[in-house]
């Protein structure tokens, strides 16, 4: 090699004889991402989103609903009596509180139980209890979607 040969920054790597990923592929990529985010900057400068209405926090729609996350937490709400259980604490609070705990024990149960056998056929009460709550769920989950029409398959009014 000559002295002028040495000087220059190895482009090759000697072992494998490909290109290394830093410094060319990764300039390669940060011009790649420059360009896209001016193209981006170019669009947004030349043709910005119309401005709509401006919202009204204090009116909300009449049958807006949540996610379909939560749609049976939204259905089971309507079930809680309102009214004040004792004291200062309504059954709201307790319902609130009741679904809390319960999400904290679902969430402990792998860390708390200490049961050798891991096949759902040799341990019939948790798999019971797992298929209730699916089933419950989704038929929350179906009434929370249907609530305030008539039901598709029954016809009757949903609360």
């Amino acid at each position: 090699m000559t002295e002028q040969d040495k000087k220059q920054p190895q482009l090759q790597d000697e072992e494998s004889g490909g290109i290394p990923f830093y410094p060319l592929h990764f300039m390669k990529e940060v011009m790649v991402v420059t360009a896209v985010l001016l193209v981006i900057l170019a669009l947004s400068i030349f043709f910005p989103a119309g401005l709509q209405e401006a919202a009204d926090s204090f009116s909300t729609p009449e049958h807006i609903k949540p996610e379909w996350v939560f749609l049976a937490m939204y259905q089971l709400l309507k079930y809680v009596p309102q009214g004040v259980a004792f004291g200062n604490v309504t059954y709201l609070n307790l319902f609130v509180a009741a679904t809390g705990i319960l999400g904290l024990a679902v969430a402990a149960l792998p860390f708390l139980d200490r049961s050798p056998h891991t096949m759902a056929r040799k341990r019939p009460l948790f798999l019971a209890l797992g298929l209730l709550a699916l089933a419950l769920f989704v038929v929350f989950t179906y009434l929370g979607h249907f609530s305030g029409a008539r039901d598709p398959i029954f016809g009757m009014l949903i609360p």
